[in-house]
């Protein structure tokens, strides 16, 4: 048994995995960003449209 290709193998399915994490979570974060911009952009126009 090699044992350090057993552990090279571990450490790339974890970084793979962590990869994918790590893209998902930015993702994630790109559209909650965007929908928060939207909403206050909304509550903003409805404001000033209350306001006129």
């Amino acid at each position: 048994m090699d044992w350090r290709n057993i552990i090279r193998n571990l450490l790339e399915i974890i970084i793979a995995i962590f990869r994918m994490i790590f893209i998902g979570l930015f993702y994630i974060a790109k559209f909650m960003f965007v929908f928060f911009i939207l909403l206050f952009f909304g509550v903003l126009i409805s404001q000033n449209n209350k306001r006129w």
